[in-house]
């Protein structure tokens, strides 16, 4: 089966309906079901083409971003971020630029190594941006809009799925501040218990970044 993102129709047949996965050689299946309580769960899983395959836990929000090009790096994000414009959520796949330089950054590094070192066939973490990291990361502007983030491994044969996740928010970007964060589009209500319409600009955005890390010879 061609590599992607599939859902099962009414006809219980899985179809296609995302290229995600494409560039790095894996298929993700989406499936919904209850627990013992009779909450409602929702499980992927994710095969490579040796047969080899993990699960998910709610796969499919983090990979319904917009598949987003090599064109688009740092500064779009934050501009799209700080004016509300382009997607809510994006999704940077395999080797886009953006993968490459938080690959390429310390703070991912040492995430991987305490994975690969646990044994775990999957695990994540968030992965804590302070002070001294701005410092430290110098002039790797991907890392530095990041900030803190969330990471996910997902063992498949002798490689591993990363699964980045980070959000641009009020918080984020003022260090953590008490600010109040607002999703696009949506008004709230504020501590008097009026309704206020939606704020323009610095509205909630999320990305993910999705690649396979390999073992070091």
């Amino acid at each position: 089966m061609l590599d992607g993102e599939f859902e099962k129709d009414k006809n219980g047949k899985w179809q296609k309906t995302s290229t995600v996965g494409d560039d790095i050689g894996v298929d993700f299946y989406h499936t919904d079901g209850k627990d013992k309580k009779g909450n409602t769960t929702q499980t992927t899983y994710v095969t490579d083409r040796k047969g080899n395959w993990n699960s998910i836990n709610n796969g499919r929000e983090a990979l319904s971003g917009e598949k987003r090009g090599n064109d688009t790096d740092w500064k779009d994000i934050y501009n799209e971020w700080k004016s509300d414009t382009g997607p809510v959520r994006s999704l940077f796949e395999a080797d886009h630029p953006a993968n490459k330089a938080i690959q390429g950054n310390y703070l991912f590094s040492s995430a991987y190594n305490d994975f690969k070192d646990s044994g775990l066939s999957k695990d994540g973490g968030s992965v804590d941006f302070g002070l001294l990291d701005i410092i430290m990361t110098g002039n790797n502007m991907q890392v530095q809009m990041m900030g803190s983030y969330r990471t996910s491994f997902y063992k498949l044969g002798d490689k591993t799925l990363s699964l980045i996740q980070d959000s641009k928010s009020r918080t984020s970007f003022y260090l953590h501040l008490p600010l109040h964060n607002y999703e696009r589009g949506q008004g709230y209500i504020g501590k008097n218990g009026m309704w206020y319409p939606p704020i323009q600009g610095e509205n909630n955005t999320y990305q993910t970044y999705l690649f396979m890390a390999y073992p070091k010879k």
